[in-house]
């Protein structure tokens, strides 16, 4: 049996940092400009580039949702889709339509090619159509308008098969942000996520060997872009020309595809070897948190305890419940040093602090070791001077 927990928190805990400067503490949080919603017709969120042959899995939760998959096809090719039995809940009525191509002046899929409602296996749908042009086009995947009223939740899965010319992506809608680019392959973020780490494996060390660790002594974590890098995530999003979508953003976490940062698995490793504790604090929702758990454990990294979100993201409750002995395997403890890639994954941190004097950091290097994340974070949403 599963010896971690997953702690609940109550929705009514002070929101502290966040209310104080305005904004959200949400590490996923969009940035300036973005809407929340990903690119494509009114209502839908579109999660993932489709290919011949991969059958995309996903859930449809809601009523009204709708999802969608950008596939690209040559003039005159035969798109045959597919909401397969196999993956699909028993008693799915789905719809299917294919949209597009994509006009590159609004980014949208206006035309809609061909639908369907019951032509596949049961209540499940199977569209043939032949596109006009060379483009990406969009699959999308809902509820039957008369199963709506009954439907709570399902599982589907979507598969493409193509006839006659090419059928796969040509090249990205957009190309990658240099942030995104960066982080995967410069030599500068591994070194820089390395040197991080190598700086708290010293620290903690030099702390074990002057007896200064409390006999009960923990290290908290965030986990994305601080223990894991959903670098991938971010290409993907931004080579289909995505602006940030929640939905897309559990996708992802599910497929427990997010890699190691360069260092992490070892730090961890060093302190349980020194007697102390793991713990991630994380702003993942606590719906994501045994799937978040499974890619932590997938990459070399074992936490004693993790506390994902329910309610506020604000850390500062959840890390009490860490000293308290309320997190997973952690007894009763100390904190002795918080890991992280965003200011508020570090107590009474905040955006505020870049207009203080320099003492105000005096932490970092020694209680506080921070991870580069161009990518995402609460930063985005500082003022542009």
């Amino acid at each position: 049996m599963r010896r971690l927990v997953v702690a609940t928190l109550l929705t009514m805990l002070a929101l502290s940092g966040c209310a104080q400067v305005a904004e959200s503490c949400d590490e996923r949080a969009p940035a300036l400009g973005d809407e929340g919603k990903a690119d494509g017709p009114a209502g839908v969120d579109v999660l993932a580039m489709l290919a011949p042959g991969e059958g995309r899995e996903a859930t449809v939760t809601g009523a009204r949702d709708q999802l969608g998959y950008v596939l690209y096809a040559e003039a005159g090719t035969e798109v045959k889709l597919e909401v397969t039995h196999r993956g699909s809940s028993r008693g799915f009525d789905s719809y299917l339509q294919l949209r597009g191509p994509r006009r590159a002046d609004d980014g949208d899929y206006p035309e809609v090619l061909a639908t369907d409602d019951d032509a596949g296996y049961g209540q499940l749908s199977r569209l043939t159509a032949t596109v006009p042009e060379a483009g990406f086009y969009l699959a999308q995947v809902s509820v039957d308008e008369e199963a709506r009223a009954a439907f709570t939740e399902a599982r589907f899965r979507l598969l493409l098969t193509c006839e006659g010319s090419r059928c796969d992506a040509d090249g990205p809608i957009a190309p990658m942000g240099d942030d995104v680019h960066w982080v995967r392959n410069a030599a500068e973020y591994r070194a820089l996520s390395i040197q991080a780490y190598r700086t708290a494996t010293a620290q903690i060390e030099a702390m074990h060997a002057a007896g200064e660790l409390p006999p009960s002594w923990t290290v908290t974590f965030d986990a994305d872009e601080t223990l894991i890098s959903n670098a991938q995530h971010e290409r993907e999003r931004q080579e289909l020309g995505l602006g940030y979508s929640a939905r897309a953003w559990s996708v992802w976490v599910n497929r427990r595809e997010a890699t190691a940062i360069p260092g992490a698995a070892a730090f961890t490793a060093r302190i349980h070897e020194l007697g102390g504790h793991v713990a991630v604090v994380t702003n993942r929702k606590a719906a994501d948190c045994d799937a978040t758990l499974d890619n932590l454990r997938t990459v070399g990294i074992a936490p004693d305890g993790i506390l994902c979100r329910v309610g506020t993201s604000n850390k500062t409750t959840r890390w009490q419940m860490v000293e308290d002995g309320r997190a997973g395997d952690i007894p009763p403890t100390t904190l002795v040093m918080w890991v992280g890639d965003n200011i508020h994954d570090f107590q009474a941190m905040g955006q505020e602090v870049r207009h203080e004097d320099e003492s105000a950091l005096e932490a970092f290097g020694s209680r506080f070791i921070i991870i580069p994340n161009p990518m995402y974070g609460s930063w985005a949403r500082n003022e542009r001077l």
